[in-house]
């Protein structure tokens, strides 16, 4: 296969896996940027709480920075999941100008069922490729991620 071809079909795979993702996580009422948001909310609040670090939430900066978007994308979202009663935006007791995010019950109630929906997938396909398999293929994965950001990053400095 030729350099052309592979590219080709390696953006073709990605394309298949975006519509799989959005299948895998669809839920009725939220758009799949929507959900993860809320799945990058309850795990930047798990790593708090690993880390033993007491806080009322998550902010938004947090948010912003991990998900790697526009501050007018994210307050987009979390409005959203906020007038649907996923998440409670509160502001900081110390610092005013600072708001922290928290999963509602129904917000936290809707990960855990998908939590238990993509354990019983991922499970089959672990099983189905063999470990060996699926950790070759998640590094070689993040070593494309990689390279493709560096790429991209190097084209910025050249604009």
């Amino acid at each position: 296969m030729d350099d052309r071809s592979l590219v080709s079909e390696m953006i073709s795979t990605m394309h298949k896996f975006h519509r799989l993702n959005r299948k895998v996580f669809a839920v009725e009422e939220l758009s799949s940027a929507e959900f993860c948001m809320l799945r990058s909310i309850a795990a930047a609040f798990r790593r708090k709480q690993e880390e033993g670090i007491e806080e009322q939430g998550v902010s938004s900066g947090e948010l912003i920075r991990e998900r790697e978007m526009s501050a007018a994308a994210a307050s987009k979202f979390l409005r959203n999941l906020e007038q649907k009663g996923y998440i409670i935006r509160e502001n900081s007791n110390t610092d005013r100008r600072v708001s922290y995010i928290r999963l509602t019950a129904k917000g936290d109630r809707l990960l855990k069922a998908d939590m238990k929906k993509h354990d019983r997938i991922m499970k089959r396909v672990m099983e189905q490729m063999g470990e060996e398999r699926m950790g070759q293929f998640v590094e070689n994965l993040s070593l494309l991620y990689e390279y493709i950001k560096q790429e991209l990053e190097e084209e910025e400095k050249d604009v």
